[in-house]
């Protein structure tokens, strides 16, 4: 009987406890966000500086990665843009699909030089129903002779669709 009364007094509590739980989606069947469409925003390093005033050109591309293993996605807009924020162009000539676990990638070469420091991409996509976000990256690549440099940058969300 004891056991009832502590039961029913601590009750209201555990019933709050449980509505904040959902309500955070920590209940969630797979505790991932899912989304419709998304903007992302994809740092780019076409050039980086080795000096003060020198700098060394680099390969940059990007890669879209499907992480979804049940639903596409469609990828609207590749966009490239400079230093400056203006628009190199759309790397996309129309819509790509990219089914469960596919990707799609695009390479600005080494002898390119229209972004500059800064340049950057911005990303759009979107499903038909709630899915996973694609990984987005850009791995750029350069060096002269036999040094090298390689590093990777992952985009950010900076506009989702729930």
């Amino acid at each position: 009987m004891a056991f009832l009364n502590r039961l029913n007094a601590i009750r209201p509590t555990l019933l709050a406890l449980l509505i904040v739980c959902l309500g955070n989606g920590a209940l969630a069947d797979d505790g991932l966000r899912r989304s419709t469409s998304e903007l992302i925003y994809v740092p780019a390093y076409p050039e980086v500086l080795i000096e003060p005033n020198a700098t060394q050109q680099m390969a940059v591309t990007i890669v879209v990665q499907n992480i979804d293993p049940k639903q596409s996605l469609t990828l609207q807009s590749v966009r490239y843009l400079d230093h400056r924020g203006d628009q190199n162009r759309n790397l996309l000539d129309q819509e790509h699909t990219l089914a469960p676990f596919g990707s799609w990638k695009f390479v600005i070469g080494l002898r390119e030089t229209t972004g500059e420091i800064g340049a950057n991409f911005l990303v759009s996509w979107s499903g038909s129903q709630p899915t996973l976000p694609p990984i987005v990256e850009t791995i750029m690549i350069g060096g002269n002779g036999t040094q090298g440099i390689s590093f990777a940058s992952r985009g950010k969300v900076i506009s989702r669709t729930p």
